[in-house]
């Protein structure tokens, strides 16, 4: 009995044996498969991309269709390599090393059409990126410009941080608008507020209630002056969307300088009725049927705050981004209007303000003429176009 006993003890430690080595090779082939799939099909995707397929194409574009090239990433050509020369030393892999990578130029470009409205399926398609990595890399490059301390891009300057002789320029430009009748003013500034998702209580420490504003919608607010060209010269959402614009403006840095006497006494900022009026801060008279002088007053203020406005219009006509409520997390909100205001301020400098000529009687119903009623004039109507495209029929501009 004990030799019988023996031999059936050894065969059940072999057999044990034999099965803990299938296990192990079993394990052994399911995690090699596993290590396959995630490296190697992941280098076999980037080795298909052809990425330099894509940026000949994009060169292609820019060289001999620089009117579409604009149209579809809204900065020139030449304004568009310089910002690709500050931000790739930060678009470039970390290990020098890497054989496969997205290239800076597909990135930047990927950034630029997510600002102007782009569909991250359009543009996997387009890039041949993968579309989960779209925004990945589009952020990249947003973050990258809103880091940049180049003044090209770093281009949004206070009024209370420039020089004697940058005032002196940004005041006779304003009052170029109104023919030298209101001196003094060197920005324009207002409140707009962009639509939003609503955002989760953690991202506003519970207060959500804060960014459901007037008009019925949450939205993103902001606090911005501009020069009589558009350009932007201070931006700040320090406060929630449902706070008054006087309320916001007082926190805003702006605010603080002039208060501390850092802007000259001789200039000012014109505001509109929500904000008080004080020696440096003016608004228009309140109320209607005024006297002559006030109403005169009212409207060559009403000529210098007019630019404001249309820095808006023009801000959101030409990123697509604020067509549509912002499903961003709130730090992103605000780094995307930061941005946008930035490219904004590129785009002004490369187009301006080229294309004005009268418009005669007959032309546009409406604007044949403007009147100043208090002196009783009538002068030709002005048509102005900021993106620089020709007068033509049918033709669609950068800013649809």
């Amino acid at each position: 009995m004990f030799p019988y006993s023996s031999c059936n003890d050894h065969i059940e430690a072999d057999n044990q044996r034999r099965r803990l080595i299938a296990a192990a090779a079993c394990a052994v082939d399911v995690c090699s498969r596993r290590r396959k799939y995630c490296v190697i099909g992941r280098r076999r995707n980037r080795c298909n991309a052809d990425y330099d397929r894509v940026v000949k194409k994009i060169c292609n574009v820019k060289e001999h269709r620089p009117t579409i090239f604009t149209r579809m990433y809204r900065l020139s050509p030449i304004s568009f390599d310089r910002v690709l020369a500050i931000i790739e030393p930060q678009l470039l892999p970390r290990r020098k090393t890497a054989k496969y990578f997205v290239p800076p130029v597909i990135k930047l470009c990927l950034a630029l059409r997510v600002l102007a409205g782009g569909s991250y399926l359009d543009l996997s398609f387009g890039y041949d990126v993968p579309h989960s990595t779209v925004h990945f890399y589009a952020w990249q490059a947003i973050h990258a410009i809103d880091r940049s301390t180049d003044p090209f891009l770093d281009n949004i300057k206070s009024p209370t941080m420039r020089t004697e002789e940058e005032l002196e320029k940004l005041e006779y430009d304003f009052a170029e608008l109104c023919s030298f009748n209101l001196r003094g003013t060197v920005a324009a500034g207002d409140g707009v507020v962009f639509r939003m998702q609503m955002p989760s209580s953690e991202e506003v420490e519970g207060d959500v209630t804060s960014y459901f504003t007037r008009k019925g919608y949450y939205a993103f607010g902001l606090q911005a002056f501009c020069d009589a060209k558009c350009r932007f010269v201070m931006i700040s959402s320090k406060l929630c969307s449902l706070t008054n614009d006087n309320t916001t403006y007082i926190v805003t840095q702006l605010s603080k300088d002039i208060k501390s006497g850092k802007l000259p006494s001789r200039f000012h900022v014109v505001l509109d009725e929500a904000y008080p009026c004080t020696e440096q801060e003016m608004s228009p008279w309140k109320g209607r049927n005024l006297p002559r002088e006030r109403d005169a007053f009212n409207y060559y203020l009403s000529l210098h705050r007019q630019v404001i406005e249309r820095a808006f219009g023009l801000l959101v006509q030409r990123w697509g981004i604020f067509w549509r409520p912002l499903r961003l997390s709130m730090i992103n909100r605000g780094v995307a209007v930061r941005v946008a205001c930035r490219l904004h301020n590129v785009c002004v400098d490369d187009f301006g303000l080229q294309r004005i000529r009268p418009v005669g009687s007959g032309c546009i119903a409406g604007f044949e003429h403007e009147t100043d009623h208090q002196r009783g004039d009538s002068v030709p109507g002005v048509l102005a176009w900021t993106d620089g495209t020709p007068i033509r029929a049918g033709y669609r501009s950068d800013l649809e």
